[in-house]
C-alpha cells in the first residue's frame, strides 16, 4: 500500500467490546453511533456498513446505499477509504449535496421545492418588537 492510499487498519484488536456490538448487531435494528471527536465513531460506521454488505449479514446492496456526511472532508475521506475495504459501489455524498438533489427533483411533474417571495408584512411581523420579546421570554 503506498502512502497516499487511504484505509483503515484491522480494528479487531483496536475496538472496545461495545464497538464491536454495534459493528454486528442485528442488521434490521438500526444502530445509533455517539462519541467525541477521535473516539472511533467513522471507523464503527465503516466496518458496520461492511458487515451488513458482507454476502451472509443482510440483504443490503452496496449500490442502493449511500454515505451522508456533513462534510466534504469526511466525504473525501469515506469514498478514498471504502475501496480499501472491499466496497466499491456505495455512494457518498454530504447531506447538502444530497439535500439539494432532492430538493431539485420533480415530484409527479411539479416542482418539490419552490422559492417564494415573502410578503413585506410576514417580514414585518416576524421581527416585530412584540414577537421577539415574546420568543426572548421563552429561552
Amino acid at each position: 500500500m503506498n502512502s497516499k492510499e487511504k484505509s483503515l487498519p484491522n480494528i479487531l484488536s483496536l475496538i472496545t467490546k461495545d464497538q464491536f456490538e454495534m459493528i454486528t448487531t442485528d442488521p434490521e435494528r438500526p444502530v445509533i453511533i455517539q462519541g467525541s471527536g477521535g473516539s472511533g465513531k467513522t471507523t464503527v460506521a465503516l466496518h458496520r456498513l461492511a458487515w451488513l454488505l458482507h454476502e451472509n449479514n443482510s440483504k443490503i446492496k452496496a449500490e442502493k446505499t449511500r454515505v451522508i456526511v456533513m462534510n466534504r472532508s469526511l466525504a473525501i475521506y469515506v469514498s478514498s477509504t471504502l475501496p480499501s475495504m472491499g466496497i466499491d459501489d456505495v455512494q457518498t455524498s454530504t447531506f447538502n449535496s444530497w439535500a439539494l438533489s432532492i430538493i431539485g427533483k420533480p415530484v409527479r411533474g411539479k416542482p418539490f421545492f419552490k422559492f417564494l417571495n415573502i410578503p413585506s408584512f410576514v417580514e414585518e411581523i416576524k421581527f416585530s418588537e412584540e414577537i421577539l420579546d415574546a420568543l426572548s421570554g421563552l429561552g
